[in-house]
């Protein structure tokens, strides 16, 4: 109820087109999504931790997992001659809850 009023004081413009219950808890599940989603604080945990992986190309090494960048260029790959299974091994140095 409180969200409902939230937003409707906010906007008063979609009482109008916000006829029915069910598409008001649908546009709101849609903003929620959309503009407060990415506001939500996260923590890297893995950020510049050690890495140590089954076999690395010497371009791509195990520390990139945890370097922060995240574009193609960047990352971990697997020797091309290794055989599976490829395993990353992040050490985090202490518990966390997630």
């Amino acid at each position: 109820m409180y969200l409902r009023k939230l937003f409707f004081d906010s906007f008063p413009i979609l009482t109008k087109h916000l006829k029915t219950i069910k598409n008001m808890q649908h546009f709101i599940f849609g903003f929620l999504l959309a503009f407060c989603l990415p506001f939500v604080s996260a923590q890297n945990i893995a950020l510049n931790k050690p890495a140590v992986a089954s076999s690395e190309e010497k371009a791509y090494p195990a520390a990139n997992a945890t370097d922060g960048k995240i574009t193609r260029e960047f990352g971990w790959i697997s020797a091309k001659n290794a055989r599976p299974p490829h395993i990353l091994d992040i050490d985090l140095q202490k518990y966390y809850n997630v």
